[in-house]
Protein backbone atom coordinates (compact mmCIF):
# COMPACT_ATOMS: atom_id res chain seq x y z
CA UNK A 1 0.00 0.00 0.00
CA UNK A 2 1.37 3.41 -0.94
CA UNK A 3 1.56 6.46 1.31
CA UNK A 4 -1.24 8.01 -0.69
CA UNK A 5 -3.45 5.02 0.09
CA UNK A 6 -2.98 5.63 3.81
CA UNK A 7 -4.51 9.10 3.66
CA UNK A 8 -8.01 9.70 4.92
CA UNK A 9 -10.86 10.50 2.50
CA UNK A 10 -10.98 14.05 3.84
CA UNK A 11 -7.26 14.49 3.25
CA UNK A 12 -7.54 13.18 -0.30
CA UNK A 13 -10.53 15.51 -0.85
CA UNK A 14 -8.40 18.48 0.21
CA UNK A 15 -5.19 17.47 -1.51
CA UNK A 16 -6.67 16.58 -4.88
CA UNK A 17 -8.18 19.98 -5.70
CA UNK A 18 -5.08 21.76 -4.46
CA UNK A 19 -2.82 19.63 -6.64
CA UNK A 20 -5.08 20.03 -9.63
CA UNK A 21 -5.25 23.80 -9.21
CA UNK A 22 -1.59 24.61 -8.69
CA UNK A 23 -0.16 23.46 -12.01
CA UNK A 24 -2.82 24.92 -14.34
CA UNK A 25 -2.84 28.18 -12.42
CA UNK A 26 0.90 28.47 -12.73
CA UNK A 27 0.70 27.90 -16.46
CA UNK A 28 -2.20 30.31 -16.77
CA UNK A 29 -0.57 33.16 -14.84
CA UNK A 30 2.73 32.66 -16.62
CA UNK A 31 1.36 34.40 -19.67
CA UNK A 32 0.04 37.40 -17.79
CA UNK A 33 1.73 40.56 -16.70
CA UNK A 34 2.53 41.13 -13.02
CA UNK A 35 0.21 43.61 -11.30
CA UNK A 36 -2.51 43.37 -13.96
CA UNK A 37 -2.57 39.59 -13.58
CA UNK A 38 -2.74 39.85 -9.80
CA UNK A 39 -5.65 42.32 -9.87
CA UNK A 40 -7.51 40.35 -12.53
CA UNK A 41 -7.10 37.10 -10.62
CA UNK A 42 -8.12 38.65 -7.31
CA UNK A 43 -11.46 39.89 -8.60
CA UNK A 44 -12.38 37.05 -10.94
CA UNK A 45 -10.93 33.85 -9.45
CA UNK A 46 -13.55 32.90 -6.88
CA UNK A 47 -12.39 29.31 -6.46
CA UNK A 48 -13.62 28.21 -3.06
CA UNK A 49 -10.96 26.94 -0.67
CA UNK A 50 -11.81 23.27 0.07
CA UNK A 51 -13.32 22.62 3.48
CA UNK A 52 -11.82 19.99 5.76
CA UNK A 53 -13.96 17.19 7.13
CA UNK A 54 -13.70 18.82 10.56
CA UNK A 55 -14.97 22.15 9.21
CA UNK A 56 -17.85 20.49 7.37
CA UNK A 57 -18.97 18.69 10.55
CA UNK A 58 -18.46 21.84 12.63
CA UNK A 59 -20.67 23.95 10.36
CA UNK A 60 -23.51 21.48 10.76
CA UNK A 61 -23.79 22.66 14.37
CA UNK A 62 -24.87 26.06 15.65
CA UNK A 63 -21.70 27.37 17.29
CA UNK A 64 -18.18 26.08 16.56
CA UNK A 65 -19.29 22.46 16.38
CA UNK A 66 -21.47 22.68 19.49
CA UNK A 67 -25.17 23.09 20.11
CA UNK A 68 -28.05 21.83 18.02
CA UNK A 69 -28.30 21.39 14.28
CA UNK A 70 -27.69 24.53 12.26
CA UNK A 71 -30.68 25.97 10.40
CA UNK A 72 -30.44 28.68 7.79
CA UNK A 73 -32.98 30.91 9.57
CA UNK A 74 -30.45 31.32 12.41
CA UNK A 75 -28.42 33.54 10.10
CA UNK A 76 -31.22 36.15 10.04
CA UNK A 77 -30.98 37.31 13.69
CA UNK A 78 -27.18 37.03 13.53
CA UNK A 79 -27.05 39.32 10.49
CA UNK A 80 -29.58 41.68 12.06
CA UNK A 81 -27.53 42.05 15.26
CA UNK A 82 -24.27 42.35 13.34
CA UNK A 83 -25.66 45.18 11.23
CA UNK A 84 -27.35 46.84 14.21
CA UNK A 85 -23.86 47.42 15.65
CA UNK A 86 -22.59 48.81 12.35
CA UNK A 87 -25.61 51.09 11.94
CA UNK A 88 -24.54 53.24 14.86
CA UNK A 89 -22.32 55.14 12.41
CA UNK A 90 -25.45 56.75 10.99
CA UNK A 91 -25.95 58.57 14.30
CA UNK A 92 -22.72 60.50 13.87
CA UNK A 93 -24.46 63.88 13.89
CA UNK A 94 -25.11 63.55 17.66
CA UNK A 95 -21.33 63.49 18.16
CA UNK A 96 -20.52 66.62 16.13
CA UNK A 97 -21.15 69.14 18.88
CA UNK A 98 -19.72 67.20 21.87
CA UNK A 99 -16.51 66.26 20.03
CA UNK A 100 -16.04 69.80 18.69
CA UNK A 101 -16.43 71.21 22.20
CA UNK A 102 -14.05 68.65 23.70
CA UNK A 103 -11.34 69.30 21.14
CA UNK A 104 -11.72 73.07 21.48
CA UNK A 105 -11.24 73.01 25.27
CA UNK A 106 -8.37 75.13 26.49
CA UNK A 107 -8.40 77.38 23.41
CA UNK A 108 -5.41 75.61 21.82
CA UNK A 109 -7.42 74.94 18.67
CA UNK A 110 -10.87 75.73 17.31
CA UNK A 111 -12.67 72.65 16.03
CA UNK A 112 -16.09 73.10 14.42
CA UNK A 113 -18.96 70.67 13.89
CA UNK A 114 -18.11 70.71 10.18
CA UNK A 115 -14.56 69.54 11.00
CA UNK A 116 -15.94 66.65 13.06
CA UNK A 117 -18.53 65.64 10.44
CA UNK A 118 -15.71 64.94 7.97
CA UNK A 119 -14.94 61.79 10.01
CA UNK A 120 -18.36 60.43 9.00
CA UNK A 121 -17.72 60.96 5.29
CA UNK A 122 -14.27 59.36 5.55
CA UNK A 123 -15.81 56.34 7.30
CA UNK A 124 -18.51 55.86 4.68
CA UNK A 125 -15.93 56.38 1.94
CA UNK A 126 -13.79 53.57 3.38
CA UNK A 127 -16.83 51.35 3.91
CA UNK A 128 -17.71 51.07 0.24
CA UNK A 129 -14.19 50.39 -0.99
CA UNK A 130 -13.55 47.90 1.83
CA UNK A 131 -16.69 46.02 0.82
CA UNK A 132 -15.54 46.02 -2.81
CA UNK A 133 -12.16 44.47 -1.99
CA UNK A 134 -13.69 42.00 0.46
CA UNK A 135 -16.15 40.49 -2.04
CA UNK A 136 -13.74 38.16 -3.93
CA UNK A 137 -11.88 37.20 -0.74
CA UNK A 138 -15.23 36.32 0.78
CA UNK A 139 -16.06 34.02 -2.14
CA UNK A 140 -12.77 32.18 -1.83
CA UNK A 141 -12.50 31.74 1.93
CA UNK A 142 -16.00 32.02 3.34
CA UNK A 143 -17.51 34.58 5.71
CA UNK A 144 -16.24 33.76 9.20
CA UNK A 145 -12.73 35.27 9.08
CA UNK A 146 -13.91 38.44 7.27
CA UNK A 147 -16.74 38.83 9.81
CA UNK A 148 -14.35 38.58 12.75
CA UNK A 149 -11.77 40.85 11.13
CA UNK A 150 -14.43 43.45 10.36
CA UNK A 151 -15.67 43.38 13.95
CA UNK A 152 -12.12 43.72 15.30
CA UNK A 153 -11.32 46.71 13.08
CA UNK A 154 -14.58 48.42 13.99
CA UNK A 155 -13.82 48.04 17.70
CA UNK A 156 -10.25 49.22 17.16
CA UNK A 157 -11.57 52.27 15.34
CA UNK A 158 -13.89 53.08 18.26
CA UNK A 159 -10.99 52.73 20.70
CA UNK A 160 -8.72 55.01 18.69
CA UNK A 161 -11.53 57.54 18.41
CA UNK A 162 -11.87 57.58 22.20
CA UNK A 163 -8.12 58.16 22.43
CA UNK A 164 -8.37 60.93 19.84
CA UNK A 165 -11.06 62.67 21.88
CA UNK A 166 -8.99 62.35 25.05
CA UNK A 167 -5.88 63.75 23.33
CA UNK A 168 -7.90 66.34 21.38
CA UNK A 169 -6.46 64.98 18.13
CA UNK A 170 -8.57 65.54 15.04
CA UNK A 171 -6.23 63.41 12.82
CA UNK A 172 -6.57 60.47 15.23
CA UNK A 173 -10.35 60.87 15.04
CA UNK A 174 -10.18 60.68 11.25
CA UNK A 175 -7.90 57.62 11.31
CA UNK A 176 -9.84 55.87 14.10
CA UNK A 177 -13.52 55.96 13.22
CA UNK A 178 -12.87 57.22 9.68
CA UNK A 179 -10.26 54.95 8.14
CA UNK A 180 -9.98 51.90 10.43
CA UNK A 181 -13.57 51.89 11.66
CA UNK A 182 -14.87 52.48 8.14
CA UNK A 183 -12.88 49.53 6.78
CA UNK A 184 -14.22 47.32 9.55
CA UNK A 185 -17.81 48.33 8.85
CA UNK A 186 -17.40 47.70 5.10
CA UNK A 187 -15.96 44.20 5.62
CA UNK A 188 -18.67 43.24 8.11
CA UNK A 189 -21.43 44.76 5.97
CA UNK A 190 -20.84 42.78 2.79
CA UNK A 191 -20.03 39.59 4.68
CA UNK A 192 -23.45 39.32 6.29
CA UNK A 193 -25.31 40.43 3.15
CA UNK A 194 -23.67 37.92 0.80
CA UNK A 195 -24.00 35.07 3.31
CA UNK A 196 -27.75 35.61 3.34
CA UNK A 197 -27.94 35.91 -0.44
CA UNK A 198 -26.31 32.48 -0.78
CA UNK A 199 -28.48 30.79 1.83
CA UNK A 200 -31.72 32.44 0.70
CA UNK A 201 -31.73 32.44 -3.14
CA UNK A 202 -35.49 31.95 -2.90
CA UNK A 203 -35.99 35.05 -0.69
CA UNK A 204 -33.26 37.45 -1.66
CA UNK A 205 -35.18 40.64 -0.96
CA UNK A 206 -36.53 39.46 2.37
CA UNK A 207 -33.17 38.15 3.60
CA UNK A 208 -31.38 41.35 2.61
CA UNK A 209 -34.07 43.24 4.52
CA UNK A 210 -33.00 41.52 7.74
CA UNK A 211 -29.41 42.71 7.43
CA UNK A 212 -30.01 46.17 6.04
CA UNK A 213 -32.93 46.57 8.44
CA UNK A 214 -30.56 45.78 11.30
CA UNK A 215 -28.33 48.58 10.07
CA UNK A 216 -31.30 50.92 10.25
CA UNK A 217 -32.29 49.68 13.71
CA UNK A 218 -28.75 50.41 14.84
CA UNK A 219 -29.40 54.00 13.88
CA UNK A 220 -32.52 54.08 16.06
CA UNK A 221 -31.16 52.39 19.18
CA UNK A 222 -27.67 53.80 18.78
CA UNK A 223 -28.85 57.39 18.73
CA UNK A 224 -30.84 57.01 21.95
CA UNK A 225 -27.99 55.16 23.66
CA UNK A 226 -25.29 57.58 22.53
CA UNK A 227 -27.32 60.68 23.39
CA UNK A 228 -27.97 59.35 26.90
CA UNK A 229 -24.30 58.46 27.38
CA UNK A 230 -23.13 61.86 26.15
CA UNK A 231 -25.39 63.46 28.77
CA UNK A 232 -24.18 61.16 31.54
CA UNK A 233 -20.44 60.97 30.89
CA UNK A 234 -17.61 62.28 28.71
CA UNK A 235 -17.41 61.74 24.97
CA UNK A 236 -14.29 59.60 25.51
CA UNK A 237 -16.12 57.27 27.87
CA UNK A 238 -19.09 57.17 25.51
CA UNK A 239 -16.97 55.67 22.73
CA UNK A 240 -15.43 53.12 25.12
CA UNK A 241 -18.82 52.00 26.44
CA UNK A 242 -20.29 51.77 22.94
CA UNK A 243 -17.24 49.76 21.81
CA UNK A 244 -17.74 47.26 24.66
CA UNK A 245 -21.47 46.88 23.97
CA UNK A 246 -20.92 46.31 20.25
CA UNK A 247 -18.10 43.81 20.89
CA UNK A 248 -20.34 41.66 23.12
CA UNK A 249 -22.92 41.51 20.33
CA UNK A 250 -20.88 41.46 17.13
CA UNK A 251 -18.20 38.87 17.88
CA UNK A 252 -20.62 36.04 18.81
CA UNK A 253 -22.79 36.91 15.80
CA UNK A 254 -19.74 36.64 13.52
CA UNK A 255 -19.23 32.99 14.47
CA UNK A 256 -22.66 32.16 13.05
CA UNK A 257 -21.74 33.03 9.46
CA UNK A 258 -20.91 30.26 7.00
CA UNK A 259 -21.54 29.51 3.33
CA UNK A 260 -23.89 26.70 2.26
CA UNK A 261 -22.40 23.42 1.03
CA UNK A 262 -21.90 22.69 -2.66
CA UNK A 263 -25.11 21.82 -4.49
CA UNK A 264 -27.22 23.51 -1.81
CA UNK A 265 -30.91 23.94 -2.68
CA UNK A 266 -33.20 25.77 -0.22
CA UNK A 267 -36.10 23.80 1.29
CA UNK A 268 -39.47 23.88 -0.44
CA UNK A 269 -41.77 26.59 0.85
CA UNK A 270 -44.86 24.77 2.23
CA UNK A 271 -47.00 27.77 1.25
CA UNK A 272 -45.88 27.45 -2.38
CA UNK A 273 -45.06 23.76 -2.96
CA UNK A 274 -45.39 24.10 -6.74
CA UNK A 275 -42.94 26.98 -7.01
CA UNK A 276 -39.84 26.09 -9.00
CA UNK A 277 -36.78 26.03 -6.68
CA UNK A 278 -33.76 28.20 -7.51
CA UNK A 279 -30.81 26.59 -9.24
CA UNK A 280 -28.42 24.82 -6.83
CA UNK A 281 -25.23 26.53 -5.70
CA UNK A 282 -22.65 26.24 -8.49
CA UNK A 283 -19.61 24.00 -7.89
CA UNK A 284 -16.24 25.61 -7.17
CA UNK A 285 -14.63 27.30 -10.17
CA UNK A 286 -11.63 25.60 -11.75
CA UNK A 287 -8.68 27.12 -13.60
CA UNK A 288 -10.13 25.76 -16.82
CA UNK A 289 -13.00 28.25 -16.61
CA UNK A 290 -11.00 31.10 -15.08
CA UNK A 291 -10.62 32.98 -18.38
CA UNK A 292 -14.34 32.63 -19.06
CA UNK A 293 -15.16 33.96 -15.59
CA UNK A 294 -12.86 36.91 -16.10
CA UNK A 295 -14.62 37.72 -19.35
CA UNK A 296 -18.00 37.29 -17.66
CA UNK A 297 -17.10 39.67 -14.82
CA UNK A 298 -15.73 42.32 -17.15
CA UNK A 299 -18.72 41.98 -19.47
CA UNK A 300 -21.17 42.37 -16.58
CA UNK A 301 -19.31 45.29 -15.01
CA UNK A 302 -19.12 47.16 -18.35
CA UNK A 303 -22.69 46.42 -19.41
CA UNK A 304 -25.20 49.25 -19.69
CA UNK A 305 -27.51 47.36 -17.36
CA UNK A 306 -24.90 47.27 -14.58
CA UNK A 307 -23.88 50.89 -15.14
CA UNK A 308 -27.52 51.91 -14.75
CA UNK A 309 -27.86 49.88 -11.54
CA UNK A 310 -24.73 51.60 -10.21
CA UNK A 311 -26.00 55.07 -11.11
CA UNK A 312 -29.48 54.43 -9.72
CA UNK A 313 -27.99 53.36 -6.40
CA UNK A 314 -25.60 56.33 -6.37
CA UNK A 315 -28.35 58.88 -6.98
CA UNK A 316 -30.80 57.15 -4.62
CA UNK A 317 -28.54 57.44 -1.57
CA UNK A 318 -26.79 60.78 -2.19
CA UNK A 319 -29.28 63.16 -0.54
CA UNK A 320 -29.93 61.03 2.52
CA UNK A 321 -26.24 60.35 3.00
CA UNK A 322 -24.98 63.94 3.00
CA UNK A 323 -27.87 65.33 5.05
CA UNK A 324 -27.68 62.48 7.57
CA UNK A 325 -24.52 63.98 9.07
CA UNK A 326 -26.36 67.29 9.58
CA UNK A 327 -29.72 66.27 11.07
CA UNK A 328 -28.87 67.09 14.68
CA UNK A 329 -27.20 70.34 13.61
CA UNK A 330 -30.30 71.33 11.60
CA UNK A 331 -32.57 70.73 14.60
CA UNK A 332 -30.30 72.76 16.91
CA UNK A 333 -29.24 75.67 14.68
CA UNK A 334 -32.32 76.29 12.49
CA UNK A 335 -35.12 75.26 14.84
CA UNK A 336 -33.29 75.87 18.16
CA UNK A 337 -34.10 72.46 19.63
CA UNK A 338 -32.16 70.95 22.55
CA UNK A 339 -29.47 68.29 22.10
CA UNK A 340 -31.80 65.70 23.65
CA UNK A 341 -34.55 66.55 21.15
CA UNK A 342 -32.03 66.42 18.31
CA UNK A 343 -30.96 62.95 19.47
CA UNK A 344 -34.56 61.74 19.41
CA UNK A 345 -35.00 63.14 15.90
CA UNK A 346 -31.89 61.28 14.74
CA UNK A 347 -33.31 58.08 16.26
CA UNK A 348 -36.66 58.55 14.51
CA UNK A 349 -34.82 59.23 11.27
CA UNK A 350 -33.01 55.93 11.77
CA UNK A 351 -36.37 54.20 12.14
CA UNK A 352 -37.47 55.52 8.75
CA UNK A 353 -34.18 54.34 7.24
CA UNK A 354 -34.92 50.93 8.74
CA UNK A 355 -38.43 50.99 7.31
CA UNK A 356 -37.07 51.82 3.86
CA UNK A 357 -34.49 49.04 3.94
CA UNK A 358 -36.75 46.32 5.29
CA UNK A 359 -40.00 47.43 3.68
CA UNK A 360 -38.69 48.01 0.17
CA UNK A 361 -36.49 44.92 0.35
CA UNK A 362 -39.53 42.74 0.99
CA UNK A 363 -41.75 44.73 -1.37
CA UNK A 364 -39.25 44.26 -4.20
CA UNK A 365 -39.88 40.49 -4.11
CA UNK A 366 -43.41 41.29 -5.30
CA UNK A 367 -43.27 44.57 -7.25
CA UNK A 368 -39.85 44.08 -8.82
CA UNK A 369 -36.46 45.59 -7.99
CA UNK A 370 -36.26 48.59 -10.29
CA UNK A 371 -39.87 49.75 -9.81
CA UNK A 372 -39.12 50.01 -6.08
CA UNK A 373 -35.93 51.94 -6.79
CA UNK A 374 -37.84 54.30 -9.09
CA UNK A 375 -40.29 55.02 -6.27
CA UNK A 376 -37.33 55.71 -3.98
CA UNK A 377 -35.84 58.15 -6.49
CA UNK A 378 -39.12 60.06 -6.73
CA UNK A 379 -39.24 60.20 -2.94
CA UNK A 380 -35.80 61.85 -2.91
CA UNK A 381 -36.91 64.60 -5.27
CA UNK A 382 -40.16 65.29 -3.40
CA UNK A 383 -38.46 65.25 0.01
CA UNK A 384 -35.81 67.76 -1.07
CA UNK A 385 -38.52 70.18 -2.19
CA UNK A 386 -40.27 69.76 1.17
CA UNK A 387 -37.04 70.43 3.10
CA UNK A 388 -36.20 73.53 1.05
CA UNK A 389 -39.66 75.04 1.55
CA UNK A 390 -39.72 74.18 5.26
CA UNK A 391 -36.40 75.92 5.92
CA UNK A 392 -37.66 79.14 4.34
CA UNK A 393 -41.06 79.21 6.03
CA UNK A 394 -39.77 77.88 9.35
CA UNK A 395 -42.11 74.88 9.43
CA UNK A 396 -40.48 72.27 11.69
CA UNK A 397 -43.12 69.61 10.99
CA UNK A 398 -42.73 69.90 7.22
CA UNK A 399 -38.96 69.73 7.60
CA UNK A 400 -39.22 66.50 9.61
CA UNK A 401 -41.65 65.00 7.09
CA UNK A 402 -39.22 65.75 4.27
CA UNK A 403 -36.17 64.38 6.12
CA UNK A 404 -38.02 61.21 7.14
CA UNK A 405 -39.25 60.63 3.59
CA UNK A 406 -35.68 61.10 2.39
CA UNK A 407 -34.45 58.56 4.95
CA UNK A 408 -37.03 56.03 3.72
CA UNK A 409 -35.91 56.41 0.10
CA UNK A 410 -32.27 56.26 1.19
CA UNK A 411 -32.92 52.99 3.02
CA UNK A 412 -34.75 51.57 0.01
CA UNK A 413 -31.60 51.84 -2.08
CA UNK A 414 -29.68 49.61 0.32
CA UNK A 415 -32.57 47.23 0.86
CA UNK A 416 -33.12 46.52 -2.84
CA UNK A 417 -29.54 46.62 -4.20
CA UNK A 418 -28.35 43.12 -3.14
CA UNK A 419 -31.26 41.33 -4.80
CA UNK A 420 -31.01 43.59 -7.88
CA UNK A 421 -27.41 42.52 -8.45
CA UNK A 422 -28.11 38.85 -7.69
CA UNK A 423 -31.12 38.75 -10.03
CA UNK A 424 -29.52 40.40 -13.04
CA UNK A 425 -25.95 39.08 -13.15
CA UNK A 426 -23.96 35.86 -12.96
CA UNK A 427 -24.13 34.13 -9.56
CA UNK A 428 -20.37 33.61 -9.38
CA UNK A 429 -19.76 37.33 -9.87
CA UNK A 430 -22.45 38.49 -7.44
CA UNK A 431 -20.19 39.24 -4.46
CA UNK A 432 -17.67 41.15 -6.58
CA UNK A 433 -20.34 43.08 -8.48
CA UNK A 434 -22.22 43.91 -5.29
CA UNK A 435 -18.96 45.09 -3.70
CA UNK A 436 -18.26 47.18 -6.79
CA UNK A 437 -21.72 48.74 -6.54
CA UNK A 438 -21.00 49.71 -2.94
CA UNK A 439 -18.16 51.93 -4.15
CA UNK A 440 -20.99 54.26 -5.19
CA UNK A 441 -21.63 54.58 -1.45
CA UNK A 442 -18.01 55.62 -0.97
CA UNK A 443 -17.98 58.06 -3.87
CA UNK A 444 -21.25 59.61 -2.73
CA UNK A 445 -19.83 60.04 0.78
CA UNK A 446 -16.46 61.46 -0.22
CA UNK A 447 -17.42 63.57 -3.24
CA UNK A 448 -20.89 64.49 -2.01
CA UNK A 449 -19.85 65.00 1.59
CA UNK A 450 -16.88 67.23 0.87
CA UNK A 451 -18.79 69.19 -1.78
CA UNK A 452 -21.69 69.68 0.62
CA UNK A 453 -19.34 70.89 3.39
CA UNK A 454 -17.44 73.23 1.06
CA UNK A 455 -20.60 74.83 -0.33
CA UNK A 456 -22.13 75.10 3.15
CA UNK A 457 -19.03 76.82 4.52
CA UNK A 458 -19.06 79.30 1.62
CA UNK A 459 -22.72 80.12 2.24
CA UNK A 460 -22.05 80.52 5.95
CA UNK A 461 -19.01 82.76 5.34
CA UNK A 462 -21.12 84.91 3.02
CA UNK A 463 -23.31 85.75 6.01
CA UNK A 464 -26.52 84.15 4.76
CA UNK A 465 -29.21 83.39 7.36
CA UNK A 466 -29.04 79.90 8.85
CA UNK A 467 -32.23 78.81 7.10
CA UNK A 468 -30.75 79.77 3.71
CA UNK A 469 -27.31 78.20 4.13
CA UNK A 470 -28.53 74.87 2.73
CA UNK A 471 -30.15 76.27 -0.44
CA UNK A 472 -27.26 75.82 -2.90
CA UNK A 473 -26.65 72.26 -1.72
CA UNK A 474 -30.31 71.33 -2.02
CA UNK A 475 -30.33 72.61 -5.63
CA UNK A 476 -27.54 70.27 -6.78
CA UNK A 477 -28.99 67.38 -4.76
CA UNK A 478 -32.31 68.01 -6.51
CA UNK A 479 -30.55 67.62 -9.88
CA UNK A 480 -28.95 64.35 -8.73
CA UNK A 481 -32.35 63.00 -7.72
CA UNK A 482 -33.83 63.96 -11.08
CA UNK A 483 -31.07 62.07 -12.88
CA UNK A 484 -31.86 59.04 -10.73
CA UNK A 485 -35.47 59.07 -11.91
CA UNK A 486 -34.23 59.10 -15.52
CA UNK A 487 -31.73 56.26 -14.96
CA UNK A 488 -34.31 54.03 -13.28
CA UNK A 489 -36.84 54.73 -16.03
CA UNK A 490 -34.31 53.87 -18.77
CA UNK A 491 -33.51 50.57 -17.03
CA UNK A 492 -37.18 49.64 -16.85
CA UNK A 493 -37.71 50.48 -20.53
CA UNK A 494 -34.72 48.30 -21.46
CA UNK A 495 -36.09 45.43 -19.39
CA UNK A 496 -39.52 45.73 -20.95
CA UNK A 497 -38.09 45.72 -24.48
CA UNK A 498 -35.81 42.75 -23.71
CA UNK A 499 -38.77 40.81 -22.30
CA UNK A 500 -40.91 41.62 -25.33
CA UNK A 501 -38.13 40.55 -27.70
CA UNK A 502 -37.69 37.29 -25.79
CA UNK A 503 -41.39 36.50 -25.95
CA UNK A 504 -41.45 37.30 -29.64
CA UNK A 505 -38.54 34.98 -30.39
CA UNK A 506 -40.20 32.14 -28.45
CA UNK A 507 -43.45 32.66 -30.33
Amino acid sequence: MTAADNTTPAARHEAAPSALLRAPEAAHHKHKNGAVATISTYFTDTTHAPKSEKQILEEQRVFLGHGGKFKRWMLLPAAFLNHACLGGIYDWSVYNGPIARRMSEGGEQHVTEENVSIAFFIAVGMMGFAAFFTGPWLERHGPRIPALLGAFLFMLGQGLTALGCELKSLPLLYVGIGVIGGIGIGISYITAIMTLQKYFPDKRGESAAWATGGFGMGGVVGSLMQTALLEATTVTNTFLIVMAVYAVIQFPASFMFRFPPEGYVPPVDPKHPDKKPPAPMPPPATPAVHAAKHASFVKDAKSLKYILVYLVFFTCIMSGLVLMAKIADIAITIYHKSAQTAGVIVAINGFFTLAGKAGFGILSDHLGRMPCLLIAEVMQVVSLAMVLISFHVGNFGLSLAGLFMMATGFGAGFGVLPATVADNFDEENASSLYGLALTAWSIAAVAGGFLFSAVFNLEKAAGKPEAWQYDANIYWLFAIGGLGVIFASVFMVMERRAKAASQKSVA
